[in-house]
């Protein structure tokens, strides 16, 4: 699609010129100059395919790249791709590990400290 100046303008500084998902830096002047450094393409965040609109609000600037892997993926749900994995809550091991490992040391230091027999 053609997008007017002032609306690339304006998209382009959503995200100070970087893409909405690598956060790859962009280069406003190399809008859908595909093979030049920090092309990008205008992303529906809600893809026109998934009843997504050309409201501003819906425009994010995008490498071609991700725009392009991205498909018809929601915007939040391709970005998400870039997040690092979750950790989880707990740190280091539970109770029960401990507690085995604390047993089995026992058991361990008990067998060591038994007389030999002959």
């Amino acid at each position: 699609m053609q997008w007017d100046d002032e609306t690339l303008d304006w998209v382009y500084e959503k995200t100070d010129g970087y893409c909405r998902y690598c956060e790859k830096k962009l280069s406003r002047l190399n809008y859908a100059s595909l093979g030049d450094r920090g092309a990008w393409e205008v992303d529906h965040s809600v893809p026109l395919a998934l009843g997504g609109t050309d409201y501003l609000s819906n425009l994010w600037p995008a490498c071609i790249e991700c725009n392009r892997n991205k498909g018809t993926m929601m915007g939040p749900q391709y970005k998400r791709l870039f997040q690092a994995p979750r950790q989880s809550s707990s740190r280091g091991p539970g109770v029960l590990e401990t507690l085995a490992g604390a047993f089995l040391l026992y058991l361990f230091l008990r067998a060591l400290s038994q007389p030999k027999s002959d």
